[in-house]
């Protein structure tokens, strides 16, 4: 079978054993909705017959087509520790909650209260009393959907 989502255009591979669909909240023709607590991204898998080279159509169909809704769940809250020691290089923190999926927030230490300037090349030497500022936002933007870091 031909495997798909909403748009059709995004395809899945197959390896020989698996077929990938590789998509994100703003791709695909993926559906975000917060509900509660949660942020759910829905999308529809749709499969076909694939048609060989020189089969003109005259593949008999004993069944309609196959279709497989699927469902993201991301909590709206995390809580981070402490602990982080931040990767100077700005690559995504990947923020896990029950093996459902992976929202990619990038988290950088500022400066000054402006949030013009990351330290980028060398961790900041701070006397006692001195101020940090973190920033921290999502990878992705989508439209209609805010975050709040407390």
């Amino acid at each position: 079978m031909d495997l798909s989502l909403i748009n059709a255009s995004c395809k899945g591979v197959s390896n020989g054993t698996h077929v990938n669909i590789n998509f994100s909240l703003k791709s695909c023709g993926t559906i975000v909705d917060v509900v509660n607590d949660k942020i759910i991204a829905t999308n529809l898998v749709t499969g076909l017959p694939k048609q060989t080279p020189g089969s003109n159509g005259d593949i008999i169909i004993r069944t309609s087509k196959l279709l497989v809704p699927v469902t993201c769940e991301f909590p709206r809250q995390y809580t981070i520790s402490e602990g982080y020691v931040t990767n100077l290089k700005n690559s995504p923190l990947e923020i896990m909650s029950r093996n459902r999926g992976v929202f990619p927030f990038t988290l950088e230490i500022f400066k000054d209260k402006e949030f013009d300037e990351p330290y980028r090349d060398s961790l900041p030497t701070l006397k006692l009393r001195d101020s940090l500022y973190f920033g921290i936002e999502p990878v992705v933007h989508v439209s209609g959907l805010e975050t709040l870091v407390e």
